[in-house]
């Protein structure tokens, strides 16, 4: 708006309300007095300038404070809006991290062909080295996709580990590291002019305890035992059993090397195994032998489990330990075949009495019982030639089972004996969920005559049976309150016999008085199982310990009273 615009209003605004006045008062002439007092409008003047100024400025006097407020607060929301794209850019952050990690990742992953370059003899070839990176980096890379959030430096250290633990561990040991390893546990035996090997598989303060071949010390009791291929102690035989050709030898004082047993039933046939002993009596270190196990199997000859090799087995190599691939004791090398009965030569069958067998023999061994006692040689029912001893045991041992013959599986113990008292504890060789079993003794056998059967079966019931042969003669029955019937579970049996009568123990409880008019005499004394039909597993075995026997006598007295002289 111009200034002559403005000097025209204010005009226009003095001047109208003049007009305007005397228009409305007509014609009436003008006093003095009201000219003079025009000039006392002038504050209306001011106010009227002021509201016309106003008015000819509406727009400008509100628009500055509504368009300020608005601007401010369309400033402050177009700031907020900006505010996240100007702080510290987070995108940026994640983005350097994760070049940066990829960017260590790809060159560690190259470190594992740089690495071993210094300690490989092609170290300073530099071209092979870079053409082994290609091959390298794919092993490396499955190991490292998962582990891209873990440290450079840890990953690169467990890259080699595999290798130096491959390294310091073989798979296998060397023949010859466990030929070295196992020596000191292996001994001379020598008994008179016999000679032949043992092993320690115990040691208890100074004293050891070796195994060995009952043929080896047979009739001695004193014997020399050379260990280390050094120093000779004396040893005491404590017990032998000439059946399954086992012997046990005490040596004192020193420290000795021992070798654990090992688990025959892991073995196969194909198995790869180890024979040491001191073959032909041969002077210095014992010979090593190495064949597979043949075959596992049963002889009844000697009552144990064998295993059968085609390492050579040699006079001398007797009672040595058979070892598995780990040197552990599996067997005690006992005898070999070198012709049939009929004198063809046979190679590569030598046999061990397996650990199995060893193992249950080692009490009654240490024991010295068997030593004293010697078991006869069984057959189906034996019927032997009793001894006039009188006394038995402890004896230990096992019943194998045979479903396929129906014949009762037996122990004698060599003894012939009336009235006696005899126990043993049996342990049962599955639980009575899976099939039933049963064991007890025979009593007063004789040849081709009666017995007695004192049988404890699975399903808790005992009974008594006697005659020559089935269907036997039942002379009492009953249940068993206290049998234990789980797998590997024991239940001692005792029994006295005295006339016509005996009584029976299951456990320490007493269970019946029975009445054996019919089988008085003196007879054979056994164990035995599977005297009832189904009661056999293959393959399983009752094992019996402490089977012990003693003669009951008759004693009088002490007695005392008075005699009256008669009148």
């Amino acid at each position: 708006m111009s200034k002559k615009t403005v000097l025209l209003l204010i005009l226009l605004a003095v001047t109208l309300p003049l007009a305007v006045a005397c228009a409305g008062q007509g014609p009436a002439p003008v006093s003095p007095v009201a000219l003079t007092a025009i000039p006392t409008a002038t504050p209306d003047l001011e106010a009227t300038v002021q509201a016309v100024v106003s008015a000819a400025l509406p727009t400008l006097t509100p628009a500055p404070p509504a368009d300020i407020g608005a601007t401010v607060a369309a400033g402050i929301a177009a700031t907020q809006a900006a505010a996240p794209t100007l702080p510290p850019e987070p995108p940026p952050t994640p983005d350097i991290d994760a070049t940066l990690t990829s960017l260590l990742a790809a060159t560690i992953a190259a470190m594992p062909t740089v690495a071993p370059a210094p300690t490989d003899t092609p170290a300073p070839e530099p071209t092979s080295t870079m053409a082994a990176a290609p091959t390298a980096a794919p092993t490396t890379s499955p190991s490292a996709t998962p582990t891209i959030t873990p440290q450079p430096a840890s990953r690169a250290t467990s890259t080699p580990e595999p290798q130096t633990t491959a390294t310091r561990q073989p798979p296998v040991e060397g023949l010859s590291d466990m030929v070295k390893r196992v020596r000191p546990a292996v001994v001379r035996i020598q008994a008179g002019s016999s000679e032949g090997s043992g092993v320690i598989f115990e040691t208890e303060g100074q004293t050891g305890y070796a195994l060995t071949n009952y043929h080896v010390v047979e009739g001695h009791r004193n014997v020399n035992v050379v260990v280390n291929d050094a120093t000779t102690y004396q040893g005491l035989v404590l017990g032998g059993d000439h059946v399954r050709d086992l012997a046990m030898v005490s040596i004192c004082c020193g420290g000795f090397e021992t070798l654990p047993f090992g688990d025959v039933s892991s073995l196969q046939a194909g198995d790869e195994i180890i024979a040491i002993g001191y073959a032909l009596g041969l002077s210095g270190e014992a010979s090593i032998t190495r064949g597979i196990v043949s075959a596992i199997r049963y002889d009844s000859q000697h009552r144990s489990d064998v295993i059968q090799t085609d390492a050579a087995i040699n006079p001398g190599s007797s009672g040595g330990p058979m070892l598995s691939a780990d040197g552990e004791i599996v067997g005690i090398n006992t005898f070999r075949y070198h012709e049939t009965e009929t004198g063809r030569p046979v190679e590569g069958l030598g046999f061990a009495i397996s650990e199995r067998t060893v193992r249950e023999q080692i009490p009654a061994l240490r024991s010295g019982a068997l030593l004293a006692t010697p078991v006869p040689t069984p057959v189906p029912r034996p019927t032997p030639f009793w001894s006039r001893q009188v006394r038995f045991g402890p004896n230990f041992g096992s019943l194998r089972h045979d479903p396929t013959d129906s014949l009762i599986k037996t122990e004698y113990a060599g003894v012939s004996l009336s009235d006696m008292m005899v126990s043993a504890t049996f342990v049962n060789p599955y639980s009575a969920t899976r099939n039933g079993w049963d064991y007890g003794f025979i009593l007063r056998d004789v040849r081709n005559g009666p017995f007695v059967q004192v049988i404890v079966s699975s399903n808790r019931t005992w009974e008594v049976k006697s005659g020559t042969r089935p269907p036997y003669d039942k002379a009492g029955t009953g249940r068993l309150s206290s049998l234990n019937i789980g797998a590997g579970e024991r239940n001692r049996i005792w029994v006295a016999a005295f006339g016509e009568r005996m009584l029976l123990f299951v456990n320490g409880e007493f269970v019946s008085l029975v009445d054996l008019p019919d089988v008085t005499g003196s007879g054979g004394v056994a164990v035995m199982t599977g005297a009832i039909q189904g009661h056999e597993v293959a393959g399983a075995s009752t094992r019996y310990e402490a089977f012990t026997g003693a003669p009951l006598s008759k004693e009088y007295g002490p007695a005392m009273g008075r005699l009256e002289p008669e009148e």
